[in-house]
């Protein structure tokens, strides 16, 4: 188990490449499908999108489940959310 904090209140979904090659490295097989957005970053730079894929999460209070859908972007990209 990999241990994440996640936006909830997010648009999209996005992780790192660098953390889904490092579960894969813990034998957590992560299956990559072509992207599905173009991702704009901060100053509407263009932000390298490796793919789609899902990963299960869970809700450590509830203990409940989800297939939830990620965007994979570099690492470094400028990308941050919204103003609230």
């Amino acid at each position: 188990m990999v241990q994440y904090k996640l936006d909830t209140g997010a648009e999209g979904n996005v992780i790192h490449k660098e953390a889904l090659d490092t579960m894969q490295q813990h034998s957590i097989h992560v299956q990559l499908s072509p992207p599905k957005y173009a991702i704009v970053g901060v100053g509407n730079g263009k932000v390298k999108n490796y793919g789609t894929c899902n990963l299960m999460v869970t809700n450590p209070l509830t203990k409940k489940r989800h297939n939830v859908e990620f965007q994979v972007i570099d690492r470094h990209a400028g990308v941050r959310g919204r103003a609230s």
